[in-house]
């Protein structure tokens, strides 16, 4: 949440009111980590000042650090009213809702937020939860916003490129992780998981060399690479390669 510190603001030209005065202050000992002074100054913030949104905002945001969650989401709900087209109020209910697992709410207040203004981040947010709801073909979409915002991430690609492998879209899911390999090299999980998906699409010595560039990126992952790579060989009806790898992953030990 983004706050204004030292600035207070007025009812007058004159005499500066209360109840920003107050909103200030409890900022100020949440700022010191006085969150439950903090709450008591700024609800008598709201009482010299109904409409004040940040009260709520800060209400919100303390009360959700605090685990008082059914809290957090009446002020941000009553901020939401007084500021329909705020990013941050619809950002901060979303965040709490995640925290109380009510994962389809919080995707309604994240979308909400996006449609004010779009976060690479956020998306990726997003569809972690759609994936964890089952609306997988909207998560997909979710990370292509990611990408359209933001191209050179490879944390955008390599969830996407899982989601696409457990959907059997298996040449989706090798794009994608090259992609990812390609601005992170050094990721043994996604050049193991790549190797996977070039196994599956019988391409077999694209795969080996994926498992065997995996083995030098990561020797604890060796069995995993060695029971792909017997795997490879199985299916390329060599059986003694096969035999050989198949006897490494079971005497290698992670």
């Amino acid at each position: 949440m983004i706050h204004q510190k030292g600035i207070i603001y007025s009812n007058s030209s004159s005499t500066p009111g209360v109840g920003f005065l107050l909103n200030n202050l409890g900022f100020e000992y949440s700022q010191k980590g006085r969150k439950e002074e903090a709450l008591k100054v700024i609800k008598a913030a709201v009482n010299a000042k109904p409409d004040l949104l940040e009260a709520y905002e800060n209400l919100g945001r303390i009360n959700k650090e605090l685990g008082n969650y059914t809290e957090s989401v009446a002020a941000y709900e009553r901020a939401a009213s007084l500021s329909p087209n705020s990013f941050r109020v619809h950002l901060g209910l979303g965040d709490t809702y995640v925290a109380q697992n009510r994962r389809q709410e919080a995707i309604l207040a994240y979308q909400r937020a996006l449609a004010i203004n779009p976060r690479w981040e956020l998306y990726l947010n997003l569809a972690s939860l759609l994936v964890g709801v089952g609306r997988t073909q909207e998560a997909v979409e979710a990370y292509n916003h990611a990408i359209q915002l933001n191209p050179g991430d490879s944390r955008i690609y390599s969830p996407l490129g899982d989601l696409l492998f457990a959907q059997g879209k298996y040449e989706d899911a090798i794009s994608a992780y090259e992609k990812s390999l390609a601005l992170n090299p050094n990721n043994p999980r996604d050049r193991l998981n790549l190797a996977d998906a070039y196994s599956i699409a019988k391409r077999y010595d694209d795969a080996l060399s994926s498992y065997e560039n995996a083995l030098s990126l990561s020797p604890r992952d060796r069995s995993r690479a060695y029971r792909g790579m017997a795997s490879v060989y199985a299916a390329k009806n060599d059986r003694e390669r096969a035999s050989q790898f198949a006897q490494k992953a079971l005497t290698t030990h992670p």
